[in-house]
């Protein structure tokens, strides 16, 4: 996203209008209208993040680069926000100086400083690690001043664990010596990473054991860029106190979304009840889990006594016949 649309000497013209009103309800109003010019030099900026594999969607590559326009610019600072927890590799710093032709490489504690990232929270109660790039520092591969259109530019590549959407700021400033002031420019850019909703559907509410439940899984991007993602399922059937009847695992892709017929054969020795079937889904350190409830119904089992007595029963029932027909014999 670009940072600034304004040129040299380029001006926008803001109006204000204010009301004021007292527990009387007498009012007064006011307004003004006032061109804003920009100065002689100007910090633009640009910060660029994409995807490099669509089949890695949390691994993405970041640009940042700075253009000064017109007067020479110093004491260059950098704010780079990113996700709390993203971890960065590679990155490159470069300056080029316009009026020679020529590209520096610029290297942590030589030419510039960065210190460990800072946790913060933005307004909208995002959690972000700041970056903050100080080129004041110390100037060896350069002279610490950025002239008209010469650039700053900053390469990394991040990984960030989990889904979800930023938009992410950056905060440049620099050191004007002509009007001893300091040019500040904020940037914003999004970042979008894949992120999972589940949805679970018994298909089979009630079985008998031996017989299979059955339980369809919807799974939805409901962020992040349509890239390829590897998804585990692992799903279970579990009684209400959460011990494990059985369970499987199986590993699918999705991009935007897709359905899932799950299957679990239940044990012939399950007892009748309701249980838990679980769908338990990870993907690139994320975790989402959805549950179901269905009933398992056996034959109901025999009272004791009864199956007791009933034998007995069976073997007195014989018995007698057995006596009436020595009976007969005998007679």
């Amino acid at each position: 996203m670009t940072s600034s649309k304004l040129d040299i000497n380029e001006y926008r013209t803001m109006y204000t209008n204010a009301t004021a009103q007292d527990i009387e309800n007498n009012k007064k109003q006011s307004s003004l209208t006032k061109n804003i010019t920009a100065a002689e030099n100007l910090l633009r900026a640009y910060k660029e993040i994409w995807h490099p594999d669509l089949s890695a969607p949390n691994n993405i590559s970041v640009r940042i680069r700075i253009l000064s326009i017109g007067d020479p610019l110093t004491e260059i600072l950098l704010a780079d926000y990113l996700p709390q927890g993203a971890s960065i590799t590679s990155t490159t710093v470069t300056y080029y100086n316009k009026t020679t032709d020529q590209t520096h490489s610029l290297y942590n504690d030589t030419d510039y400083c960065l210190g460990p990232p800072s946790p913060n929270t933005l307004p909208d109660s995002t959690y972000v690690d700041i970056y903050h790039y100080n080129f004041s520092y110390n100037h060896t591969n350069w002279d610490g001043w950025l002239y008209n259109n010469d650039t700053i530019t900053i390469e990394y590549n991040v990984t960030v664990l989990g889904g979800g959407e930023w938009i992410l700021p950056a905060i440049l400033g620099g050191f004007d010596p002509s009007y001893q002031k300091h040019i500040k420019t904020e940037m914003y850019a999004d970042l979008n990473i894949p992120q999972f909703d589940i949805l679970l559907e018994m298909l089979t509410k009630k079985i008998s054991p031996g017989e299979t439940a059955v339980a369809l899984l919807r799974i939805y991007n409901i962020g992040g860029p349509r890239a390829k993602v590897d998804v585990a399922i692992t799903y279970s059937a579990k009684d209400m106190l959460g011990k494990l009847i059985t369970e499987s695992t199986d590993t699918i892709a999705v991009v935007a979304k897709t359905e899932e017929t799950l299957s679990l054969e239940i044990p012939q020795s399950t007892p009748s009840g309701q249980y838990n079937f679980e769908a338990f889904v990870t993907y690139t350190g994320k975790e989402a889990i959805s549950t179901r409830v269905f009933e398992i119904k056996g034959e109901e089992p025999k009272d004791p006594l009864e199956t007791y007595f009933g034998k007995y029963g069976l073997y007195g029932l014989l018995l007698l016949i057995i006596l009436i027909l020595l009976f007969r014999r005998a007679r």
